[in-house]
């Protein structure tokens, strides 16, 4: 009795023996997992068994922020510091060659010949050009560069006499020792621009301050304040 359920019992444990080979030998199912997007940047945590596979996938997006920055060049009187650099040059450029004709040259055309001597002595020769035949008409010339301010030098230098103008004219050399000036740009005052006049000379440098003014009722510039570097 013993040996047949000895021969029993070794003959169950073959056949267990054989299915658990059986189990160990069959092959895991390949599920269908969709690929990961490579263009995406993140990490994948993923679990997975023969039944079922889960991915969880975490997109980290890197956001940029722009931020534009845009400055504003401050203004004078409705001007940009180099539109009024240029007006100030042309003006002071203008006022030179106005000074020296209406005050030094007299370039309204004067008879050499006639003329009058005031009680300092200083001769004024008659004008010869019949458009200018008052002081009034040389102030019109006078004021399309310069204010009011200068207004002295020019009824200084001419008068009215017997129904003629006459002139004071100065004979200059030429003065070979200045070379140019430079303008910068210095203050603000009310419709009133200051600059800084560095007049260049061979021996070396002088300041001297140059404004001009602002009106707005005709939109013109004129100047104010000005010295003559030669």
């Amino acid at each position: 009795m013993n040996s047949i359920t000895n021969r029993i019992f070794t003959t169950l444990a073959i056949i267990s023996i054989a299915i658990m080979m059986v189990g160990c030998n069959q092959e895991i199912p390949n599920e269908d997992v969709p690929p990961m997007d490579s263009g995406l940047l993140g990490i994948s945590i993923g679990t997975s068994s023969t039944e079922e596979t889960t991915t969880v996938t975490t997109i980290i997006t890197e956001s940029t922020t722009s931020t534009e920055i845009t400055t504003t060049e401050p203004t004078t009187l409705g001007y940009k510091l180099d539109e009024l650099t240029s007006i100030a040059e042309e003006l002071y450029s203008n006022a030179c060659e106005k000074y020296q004709n209406v005050l030094i040259d007299c370039y309204y055309g004067i008879d050499f010949y006639d003329y009058i001597i005031d009680e300092n002595g200083r001769k004024y020769f008659r004008i010869t050009d019949d458009t200018h035949n008052s002081i009034e008409t040389v102030l019109e010339d006078w004021h399309t560069i310069f204010n009011n301010n200068f207004d002295d030098l020019v009824n200084s230098t001419y008068f009215e006499y017997d129904g003629s103008l006459y002139g004071y004219t100065a004979i200059l050399q030429e003065n070979t020792n200045y070379k140019n000036t430079n303008i910068q740009y210095y203050s603000t005052n009310d419709n009133e621009v200051t600059f800084k006049a560095t007049g260049n000379y061979s021996s070396g440098e002088k300041i001297f301050n140059f404004s001009i003014e602002y009106y707005p009722s005709t939109h013109e510039w004129h100047v104010s304040k000005f010295t003559m570097p030669y």
